[in-house]
Parts: C-alpha cells; sequence; structure tokens
C-alpha cells in the first residue's frame, strides 16, 4: 500500500511542475512588453519636461546673471528705471527667471513714457506659470499696478445727438462745443448729462475702454408744449341800473342888455370926426402952400393930411352906424339869449398910395 502511496504524490507534484513552466512561458512575453513600455513612457515624460529641455547653466552664468541683477536693484531703489530696465533685461538674457520679467515690467511702470510697454510687460509676467516663484505678495503688486496704468488710460468716445448742438457735461465738468463731439476719457464709467433747447435732459452712463474708441449715439426727447390755461368763467350779467329820470331845471334869468357898448361906439366915431375935420382943414392949407410953392415937401404934407383926415372920417361913418345900431335893436328874447351875449366887434383900418380908410364889423 505504501508504494502506491508515494507514486500518487509523485506523480501530482510532477504535474504542478509541469504547468508552470508552460504558464511561465506564456506570460513572459508579455510582462517584458509591458515593463519596457513603462520604462519608455517614463523617458519621454523625463525629456518633454521643461527643466529636461533646458541645459543647466554653470556657475559663471549664474554669478553674472545675479550680479547684473543686484545692479538693477540698486538702480531700481535710487529711482532710475530706464537703468533698472536695462539691468533686468541683460540679466534675463543671460538666465531668464520670472523675477527678472517681474523687475523688467515693474521698471517700465516707473517710466510715464512706458505706460503701454509696462501694460504689455506686467501682463505677460501675470500670464507667466512661473510667476508663483517670485511670492504671492509681487504677483498682487504687479495685479495692483496694471489694474492702475490701465485707469490712467485715455479713452475716445465719438458723442452723437439727435438733434445736434447739444450741450454735454461729464461728471458734472461742462465740455467746450457742442453735439457731435469727440470726449477724450480716462478708463472706466462716466455720467454725461445732455441738453438741448425744446428737449427733455438726458443723463447717461458709459464706460470707456482704455486705447480703444467707441460711439456713442443718443435720442433726446422734444418737450411737452404747455398747457393752455384754464378759461375762466362767465361772470353773471350785472342787473341794470334804471337811468335817473330827467330833472327840470329852473328857467334861467337873462340879464339885462346894457347900452354901454353903443355909447362907447358913437363916442369914438365922435372922435374920429373931429380928428378928419382937423387933419382936413390941415390938406386944405398944404394944399394952398402947394399951389403957391409946387415942391416936393408941400406935396408930401398934402397927401399925409389928406390921407389921415379919410382915415378918421372912414372910422367916424362906420362906428357910429354900428353904435346906432346897438342902441335902436331891441332887447333879445330867451332863444337869442345866447347870440347876443357872444356879439362882437372887429374895426381894421387900411391905408394904399391913393387914399385911406376903415372897416368895420360887427357880429351879434
Amino acid at each position: 500500500m505504501k508504494p502506491c502511496r508515494t507514486y500518487s504524490l509523485s506523480s501530482k507534484l510532477v504535474s504542478i511542475v509541469t504547468a508552470g513552466a508552460i504558464a511561465g512561458s506564456l506570460l513572459a512575453p508579455a510582462a517584458w512588453a509591458q515593463g519596457a513600455k513603462n520604462e519608455s513612457t517614463a523617458s519621454e515624460a523625463k525629456a518633454s519636461s521643461p527643466d529636461a529641455a533646458k541645459p543647466k547653466p554653470s556657475k559663471k552664468t549664474k554669478d553674472e546673471a545675479r550680479k547684473t541683477f543686484e545692479q538693477g536693484q540698486k538702480f531700481f531703489k535710487s529711482g532710475s528705471y530706464s537703468e533698472a530696465e536695462a539691468s533686468f533685461r541683460k540679466a534675463n538674457s543671460i538666465l531668464p527667471t520670472p523675477h527678472a520679467e517681474y523687475w523688467i515690467a515693474m521698471s517700465l511702470a516707473g517710466q510715464e513714457s512706458s505706460a503701454n510697454e509696462a501694460i504689455s510687460a506686467l501682463e505677460a509676467f501675470l500670464n507667466n506659470l512661473e510667476k508663483v516663484k517670485v511670492g504671492e505678495q509681487k504677483v498682487a503688486d504687479a495685479t495692483a499696478k496694471l489694474a492702475e496704468l490701465k485707469a490712467k488710460q485715455l479713452g475716445e468716445v465719438e458723442l452723437t445727438t439727435d438733434p445736434q448742438g447739444a450741450s454735454v457735461s461729464v461728471d458734472g465738468v461742462a465740455q467746450a462745443g457742442l453735439t457731435p463731439m469727440t470726449l477724450k476719457l480716462l478708463a472706466g464709467k462716466h455720467k454725461l448729462d445732455i441738453s438741448a433747447m425744446d428737449y427733455a435732459p438726458k443723463v447717461v452712463e458709459i464706460e470707456v475702454v482704455a486705447g480703444k474708441p467707441s460711439e456713442s449715439k443718443l435720442t433726446l426727447e422734444p418737450l411737452l408744449p404747455p398747457l393752455p390755461p384754464p378759461v375762466a368763467a362767465a361772470p353773471a350779467p350785472t342787473p341794470a341800473t334804471p337811468a335817473p329820470s330827467p330833472v327840470s331845471s329852473p328857467p334861467t334869468t337873462l340879464p339885462k342888455r346894457s347900452l354901454v357898448p353903443a355909447y362907447v361906439t358913437l363916442g369914438l366915431a365922435g372922435a374920429g370926426l373931429v380928428v378928419g375935420g382937423i387933419f382936413g382943414v390941415e390938406a386944405l392949407g398944404a394944399k394952398s402952400d402947394f399951389n403957391d410953392n409946387p415942391t416936393a415937401k408941400n406935396a408930401d404934407k398934402v397927401e399925409r393930411n389928406a390921407l389921415i383926415s379919410d382915415m378918421a372920417f372912414g372910422v367916424a361913418v362906420t362906428l357910429g352906424l354900428t353904435g346906432v345900431v346897438l342902441l335902436t335893436s331891441p332887447e333879445a328874447d330867451e332863444a337869442g339869449a345866447s347870440e347876443a351875449a357872444s356879439a362882437s366887434f372887429q374895426f381894421t383900418p387900411y391905408v394904399t398910395t391913393q387914399g385911406g380908410g376903415a372897416q368895420a364889423r360887427l357880429t351879434f
């Protein structure tokens, strides 16, 4: 019985060894291939990394770059930003580092004439994946400086309105001229106040982008016409006031007619007769002298005396007739009282080369 058992165990062992040998022969090529693949992948990753592509700088190169970098920092601290920029650029050309990029950008930012270059340099630094090597504080400083420089940049806005000719104020400051106009403003938001005659004022907010021109077109609304004034109610009719009854006036008593004008007129007529008679006698005497001595002087004397005599007799006749009429006319009745009261007398003497006289006019 024992020999049989030994034989059985030996057969099983031989079977297991044989199966292992067969499995090893089948799996060995696959394992070798996988190991070779993993080794190849590791080699490719190592070759593709930036550090693997760059040759390691020598100690001499590092020392030269460090010396130039430190010189740039001295220039920067003293405010010599142009010299600092040149030193940092040289250090970066010897040994490129994010530190040199940062200080190049900050040196440009310190130069007013290089604002655009500084913005480009700061943006390039902030886009560099290795910027974390300079520290979080410097990254924050670069971000703040970039925002500051962009805010200082001007942007242009072409502003037009409908209708044209409107006045514009930007952030409360009146602008010269009328629309259309070009506004040069700092980057950011601004408030515009637009006004025009007969149109409602308009307030808008615009955002200006530095270095990027933009257009803004605004339409103003016309003002509504004023409302007509309210119509006043018609006043109530005023009751008619009865006309006062006529009051009979007492009869007017006419004064008694005066005879003084008649007496005065007759007196003047008598004086005219006396004067005419005197100068008539003088004219006759002068004529007698002229007949005896016909001279120019005697002739003039005859004419003068005759003329005065004629005038005096004319006045006497006129006034005499007037006085008789005034003395003999009947008293005026009530109907003609106003006319009698307004009677007037006009006397007009005249002289010609042929003689003289007078005219009298009596109006009743």
